[in-house]
């Protein structure tokens, strides 16, 4: 009876829910709509590529703005504030007859997009659980991906319809209210707001541990003291190299998710051939094999530690990344990237959330996380600039050459990183950070 009053389930489900109309709707889909845009205005991928880094540069900003403002503050009110933006500033592009307007549109939505998706519910996430925190995280990030392969389909066939300008309103109205209904009825900051602790695990659990294994057993009491841990402040994660090496594999993943993602389409279209409706396709099983790989991407974190669930993402993003390469020479192998890029993407979604917890601890949470994600979203903002450049002046298979290098740089960078994380629990306990830091 306890467990369904546990307010938590709701919050959970409010954050599926947000994924599925906010991220899916808005994030998603956006890169179909290069293609018809830069026709229609006489621009180049480059010049379009401008809008995302503006837009991406003010979302890295807002989300330090809006950090500590919802750990003090109505994170409720803030995250509403966050829907309505989100939703005018995505109907702003309907209007756009030049760049400019697609920058100041871009910058519009990132700002509120940043107060109601990932950053909030990895918050959120980390408050109201405990036990398996990875693996909710990875459900709640997973709605992303189921709403990504619907609003896709939509998308694609409204661009061919209607027109880009006709799908960017009807998306923007979505977006703004679903997130508000969402956030009203199902989001409460944390716990302690109504008399209750985070989860940590169904009744009864202590019985099941007696079946574990010695090793399964280690690895959940590893899990605990984790847990148990106060962390690190700020300004003590600052100024260790964990936080530098994670930085640059964040930074890493920035430049990875946001160009792939953002150009995929683009190469597609422009330099095989593809129809919009034809890569909506292949960005729709590329969204859906995203919600496996983020599901997995959880229990792997949560069942064999941060570092294994690492290396696998970057090694199922490296080979999708050559299935990609190979796409001129079979057009089923743009499936086969969708599947296997698709299972990487724990990493954007799952790792920023889950490593920061891990190296630094619950202390200083939200500020340590919001510049940990404001380097992240740098990368992003460079992302989609820099491939669009190499795109435009050699092309983009060496494009995707590069981003395959940097997945063996996301990998040691989070090696480097967990292991200086091991360092701080052990140089500065509970007991003793707060007169040390």
């Amino acid at each position: 009876m306890q467990e369904k009053k546990f307010f938590g389930w709701k919050v959970f489900v409010g954050c599926f829910l947000i994924s599925i109309f906010v991220t899916g709707v808005i994030s998603n889909p956006i890169s179909l709509y290069m293609n018809p845009i830069c026709e229609e205005l006489g621009i180049s991928t480059s010049l379009y590529s401008l809008t995302t880094l503006a837009g991406t540069f003010v979302m890295a900003f807002a989300a330090m703005f809006w950090a500590p403002k919802m750990q003090k503050g109505n994170m409720r009110l803030f995250m509403m504030i966050g829907a309505v933006v989100t939703g005018v500033g995505y109907i702003l592009y309907s209007f756009a007859q030049n760049v400019i307007v697609l920058i100041i549109a871009s910058c519009l939505y990132n700002f509120g997009f940043a107060a109601i998706t990932q950053m909030p519910i990895a918050l959120l996430m980390t408050m109201w659980f405990n036990k398996n925190r990875a693996t909710y995280m990875s459900i709640a990030y997973a709605g992303g991906g189921i709403g990504g392969a619907i609003w896709a389909q939509v998308v694609s066939r409204l661009i061919a319809g209607p027109g880009w300008r006709t799908s960017f309103v009807y998306m923007g109205i979505l977006a703004g209210v679903a997130g508000i209904l969402i956030c009203l009825f199902l989001i409460k900051k944390c716990p302690q707001e109504i008399g209750q602790t985070a989860y940590e695990g169904k009744p009864g659990d202590g019985d099941k541990q007696k079946q574990l294994t010695d090793k399964q057993k280690a690895h959940l009491a590893a899990q605990a003291e984790e847990n148990s841990w106060q962390g690190v402040t700020k300004k003590v994660a600052l100024k260790s190299g964990s936080f530098w090496m994670l930085a640059l594999a964040l930074f890493c993943i920035g430049i990875m998710a946001a160009g792939v993602s953002s150009h995929m389409p683009n190469y597609l279209m422009k330099d095989l051939g593809w129809t919009s409706t034809a890569a909506g396709n292949v960005v729709s099983v590329f969204t859906l094999a995203a919600v496996a790989g983020t599901l997995v991407g959880g229990v792997l974190l949560d069942r064999i530690g941060a570092v294994g669930g690492v290396l696998f993402a970057c090694i199922t993003s490296a080979l999708g990344l050559v299935a990609l390469l190979m796409v001129g020479v079979s057009s089923g192998l743009a499936f086969a990237f969708a599947c296997l890029y698709g299972l990487g993407q724990m990493m954007p979604k799952m790792v920023p959330a889950i490593l920061v917890n891990k190296c630094f601890g619950q202390k200083d949470y939200a500020s340590i996380y919001s510049f940990i994600n404001f380097i992240f979203l740098i990368g992003c903002a460079f992302g989609s600039t820099v491939i669009g450049i190499i795109a435009d002046k050699v092309g983009y298979n060496v494009a995707w050459i590069v981003v395959t290098i940097l997945c063996g740089v996301i990998f040691l960078g989070s090696l480097v990183a967990v292991g200086g994380g091991k360092k701080l629990r052990k140089q500065y306990p509970n007991e003793l950070e707060t007169t040390n830091a």
